[in-house]
């Protein structure tokens, strides 16, 4: 997460970290704001809570739930229509595989290849 804190505040982005005072993890030095929430779970429903819209880099189990829930909530219109982007080939199967499954959830995910792609969708998203 260093990683896109640090490209967030260099251009220009207010990075907040959402923190679960669970784990014995420290923000990286790009947060500028911390919110400190019980568990992994609060700290989940605040992130989605938070965006206006979402980039799902590579990652672990964490992501893909990550990925899920903000899909299942914008899929099920529990949340507005927000941008829901995968970055990337990684994950690129999983989407795959969910759309073949469920052809109703097509149109959620934008994957793109690289992160200038990324902040195309979402600024074009976001714009509308």
């Amino acid at each position: 997460m260093e990683a896109v804190s640090r490209g967030a505040a260099e251009a220009g982005g207010h990075v907040i970290g959402v923190l679960a005072s669970s784990f014995s993890s420290k923000p990286n030095r790009w947060v500028r704001q911390e919110i400190v929430v019980a568990d992994w779970e609060q700290r989940l429903r605040k992130l989605i809570a938070l965006g206006d819209g979402y980039v799902a880099c590579p990652g672990g189990t964490g992501t893909l739930v990550e990925l899920a829930v903000a899909w299942e909530k914008i899929h099920k219109r529990l949340l507005p229509r927000r941008p829901l982007v995968v970055l990337g080939n990684f994950w690129r199967q999983v989407v795959e595989q969910i759309e073949a499954a469920d052809p109703k959830s097509r149109g959620v995910v934008f994957q793109a290849a690289s992160v200038p792609a990324a902040l195309e969708i979402l600024k074009k998203d976001l714009s509308k």
